[in-house]
């Protein structure tokens, strides 16, 4: 779907579906009729849609589907507990605690004490302030592994715990049985459609009820209201992003104890079109606050409709450098290449940095993939990548920022890096797709960034900035600067403290 018009189509369809008088939370657990932003790899979730596969097809995707599911419930007989809070050893959890987090697991490589990949160090922040905190992680990794999941469970004023992946075969079963409920309802809102696509949109969404991904929603809610009447949470912090599973955790949190406070906090770059977490689906599903990283999403998001009388606070991020790292001397000869954690992004990104090195053997490109999609894993699936030219290497840099003072350049598409690079000094560079709606994080930022679609637009960046005097790109970078400045804040755990208070002026 490469088409403005398209995009508000589906966007108008699938909310119509949300709140329609048959919507229930199984269905807002639907994450398909969440439609995120613009970014291809969700765009391309509606394009049956648009055009319907036909027969065989279809029936081959049900049956994929059906046989995920009967996977999960194979794999669910061994499953003899459903307490996503048992305690292995010695770990002893608080009686209750003051706020829940939920965050995601995104790397094998994680250790006990650790900070958190999206919150950092927020819990001893809280607990310094004599706050106490559980964190529930979802376990974002390919492969399960429990081990790890005791490893990196923990007790006391930080706690944390990893959700399973899957519960009782009995608790698998009934929620087998809310998605099929679902999806019939979703099928009777098809057979009630006034247009032909209202109807392809109701049955598409009809069959994604009945998909792995809707149970594991469910399945987290049940997640989230056994971990509310365990620990009686007076907050709920989850990550704002526009996800099925963030709405429906508000409800569970609310299903326990209707005074939480719960709090949305927006930790990434914003699309041009983001869409689903601006907009409302009722006080049971909605937060009563949230949290943005600067202060450019801040303005955007209090610019939604949807959003209308709900607190935007800005808060900051963990990964805000306080100070960026000198430049080295030899930065104008590499340029990093930032995808986010998608593979199909991750492979176009290195596809043409790839190409850009055969044609530019003066530069050297440096790799870095995102934690969730470590480049071992690209590697196993794209034989050709454990194969690489000379000028092309994978970064052995564990912080970021050490990568932005080597490099002069940084290649991205989707991810937030780019406004990282942008206070490092670095220009970034995004790469063009043709016949897509662009995901450029920057949109908004005027000059500096450059665009390319080739490796001769590419090329010509480059060739641009070496032939610059250092203070004409110092002049240039310094409004460009100051934009991200305004868009990624240090963390203020003050915001959240006094949110805990529950003080009226907030």
């Amino acid at each position: 779907m490469t088409d403005e018009s398209r995009y508000q189509e589906i966007v108008r369809a699938c909310d119509a579906l949300l709140v329609a008088p048959r919507a229930t939370v199984d269905r807002i657990g639907v994450p398909w009729l969440h439609v995120l932003n613009e970014h291809p790899s969700n765009l391309r979730r509606y394009k049956d849609a648009f055009d319907p596969p036909r027969r065989p097809i279809a029936a081959r995707r049900t049956m994929g589907r059906l046989g995920g599911i009967a996977g999960t419930l194979l794999q669910s007989i061994l499953n003899r507990e459903n307490d996503p809070v048992a305690e292995p050893g010695s770990v002893r959890f608080p009686v209750d605690v003051d706020v829940l987090l939920i965050s995601h697991l995104v790397s094998a490589q994680a250790d006990p004490g650790s900070a958190d990949f999206y919150y950092g160090r927020l819990p001893e922040e809280l607990a310094s302030a004599g706050l106490s905190s559980i964190v529930a992680l979802q376990d974002q990794l390919r492969d399960e592994d429990r081990s790890l999941a005791v490893r990196l469970t923990r007790g006391g004023m930080t706690s944390r715990i990893v959700l399973p992946r899957r519960s009782t075969l009995a608790q698998e079963g009934r929620l087998v049985r809310r998605a099929t409920i679902a999806a019939s309802s979703l099928r009777q809102d098809a057979s009630a459609a006034r247009t032909v696509f209202a109807r392809e949109v109701a049955l598409e969404a009809a069959r994604h009820a009945g998909a792995g991904s809707t149970i594991a929603s469910l399945r987290f809610h049940g997640a989230v209201k056994q971990l509310c009447e365990r620990f009686r949470p007076r907050a709920v912090i989850v990550l704002w992003e526009g996800h099925a599973w963030e709405r429906l955790a508000f409800h569970a949190a609310r299903a326990v104890d209707p005074a939480v406070r719960c709090i949305g906090y927006q930790h990434a770059i914003l699309f041009p079109r983001a869409h689903a977490l601006k907009r409302s689906l009722g006080p049971a599903y909605d937060p009563d606050v949230v949290l943005t990283i600067g202060d450019i999403t801040r303005d955007d998001l209090k610019d939604s409709d949807g959003l209308r009388g709900i607190p935007i606070l800005v808060y900051g991020s963990h990964r805000r450098m306080a100070n960026a790292k000198r430049r080295t001397d030899d930065a104008s000869t590499r340029c990093l290449v930032v995808p986010d954690g998608i593979e199909s992004e991750c492979m176009m990104l290195f596809e043409f940095a790839l190409t850009a090195a055969a044609g530019h053997p003066e530069l050297q490109f440096v790799l870095r993939t995102h934690p969730v999609l470590p480049f071992e894993q690209l590697a196993w699936r794209h034989s050709h990548l454990r194969n690489m030219p000379a000028n092309v290497r994978v970064s052995d840099q564990a912080d970021i920022a050490a990568d932005f003072a080597r490099c002069d350049w940084a290649l991205y598409r989707g991810s937030s890096a780019a406004v990282h690079a942008v206070l490092a000094g670095a220009r970034p560079i995004y790469l063009e797709h043709p016949g897509e709606l662009r995901i450029d994080p920057l949109f908004a930022m005027e000059g500096w960034r450059r665009y390319a679609a080739t490796v001769k637009e590419f090329g010509a960046v480059v060739a641009g900035d070496r032939a610059m005097a250092s203070h004409d790109r110092q002049v240039e970078w310094e409004p460009a600067r100051a934009f991200c400045d305004r868009y990624v804040a240090l963390p203020d755990p003050g915001v959240v403290r006094r949110l805990l208070s529950f003080e009226p002026h907030i």
